[in-house]
């Protein structure tokens, strides 16, 4: 281990040097040989944008943190690394056991944060009550657009239990169906004149309801579409800090 650890950036070492000391080594040999998916890395982008920290991601075995001081370090079981929606449950894994923080992921994705749940395969008793409450929100849209198993497992699994505090869940994205018929025609989901898509919840419950068949291909491109959402956020930023050097602030 500490031969290979000052091998990683100063900041990723620094952080694996503040975990307990049994956790270290799976940590540096996962960022010692291990691949990032796109899909993994956009997705948490998207979800840790709050998150004060610097933050890591890697593929490895199966789903895991660890957190110092100086950062947050993430890993997700590489066989779903192509999954966007799978993706989606490394903003819970992010959290932790801060109720705060899992609020703001479970409204992040919001109608799609028990479909995160059932492709990542989690299901643990914490996850229970957020789970229950997503499935009374969402059972109806769920079965509305073929989507009855995901809604069947949830009500299920999450038996009686319910969140003291309700989540406030948004709606179902109305472009999700344009997206979805995106899609099924073999396109990358974009707004109107080929701008990439705005909201991300859209793209991945649009992904949700294709068929099984179909997922592999659909996933690449609604991975191209979150990787062009993230590219125009960059372009846009970088755009305004121009505008603001030269005397023209938006």
């Amino acid at each position: 281990m500490e031969a290979h650890l000052p091998r990683l950036p100063a900041r990723l070492a620094a952080v694996i040097r503040q975990l307990p000391a049994p956790d270290r080594p799976r940590w540096v040999m996962r960022f010692r040989d291990g691949l990032v998916a796109s899909a993994a890395r956009l997705v948490a982008e998207w979800l840790l944008e709050p998150e004060k920290l610097a933050w890591w991601v890697i593929s490895g075995l199966e789903w895991d943190r660890g957190e110092g001081e100086a950062g947050l370090l993430l890993a997700y079981p590489e066989p779903l690394g192509a999954d966007p929606v799978a993706m989606g449950y490394l903003g819970w894994v992010a959290a932790g056991s801060d109720a705060g923080r899992r609020r703001r992921v479970a409204e992040r994705l919001g109608p799609v944060f028990g479909l995160s749940l059932y492709c990542a395969g989690a299901a643990s008793p914490e996850v229970r009550p957020w789970l229950g409450s997503w499935v009374s929100s969402y059972r109806e849209a769920c079965e509305a657009h073929g989507l009855d198993a995901v809604a069947e497992w949830a009500w299920r699994w999450a038996g009686e239990e319910r969140l003291e505090r309700e989540v406030a869940w948004p709606t179902v994205p109305p472009q999700a169906q344009e997206y979805r018929q995106h899609l099924l025609m073999g396109l990358a989901p974009h707004d109107p004149g080929g701008l990439s898509p705005a909201d991300p919840v859209a793209v991945l419950w649009a992904l949700s309801t294709v068929e099984e068949a179909q997922r592999p291909a659909a996933a690449a491109l609604c991975t191209k579409a979150l990787e062009g959402r993230r590219l125009s956020l960059l372009w846009g930023g970088l755009a305004g800090l121009e505008a603001s050097a030269s005397g023209e602030g938006s």
